[in-house]
């Protein structure tokens, strides 16, 4: 196996942490903690570090998801939205603002695809729109009745 420093690591990890880089603060915390198991050292102070990276991260990513409502790309919306569901279950934080998100998310995408069916003249790809349109009408049915 590599020789791998915990020490350099952990000085990486705070780095990417104080420069608010989240992505690559969780990529160190995963080596960290990978390394941390191999060599059965107890770190609880990765605990603390876990929970502000994801919060970081969530944070980021809803601020994502905003920039790409309010430009209209609802996939890249929606992209966010699975990645703040993912980082919501691993971290256990609520995110108190997603079903928000998500309801404006599907929205767009139901007008979206509902405006290319009425513009396309292809009949494969109009049926293909309204097929998306009624695929985030279902998701956003199901999000209000929740």
């Amino acid at each position: 196996m590599p020789h791998f420093d915990m020490q350099d690591a952990m000085e990486g990890l705070y780095k990417a942490v104080h420069k608010k880089n989240s992505l690559l603060a969780l990529n160190c915390l995963g080596s960290v903690e990978m390394y941390a198991r191999l060599e059965g050292k107890p770190m609880p102070e990765l605990k603390g570090l876990r929970s502000l990276i994801y919060s970081m991260r969530i944070s980021e990513e809803t601020d994502e998801a905003e920039k790409a409502i309010s430009s209209g790309n609802y996939t890249d919306a929606e992209i966010a939205v699975i990645t703040i569901e993912d980082l919501s279950e691993k971290s256990g934080e609520p995110v108190p603002e997603l079903d928000d998100i998500k309801k404006r998310t599907y929205e767009l995408a139901v007008r979206k695809e509902k405006d290319n069916a009425g513009k396309e003249s292809d009949p494969l790809k109009r049926t293909m729109a309204e097929n998306w349109a009624k695929f985030y009408g279902q998701k956003l049915a199901e999000l209000n009745q929740s």
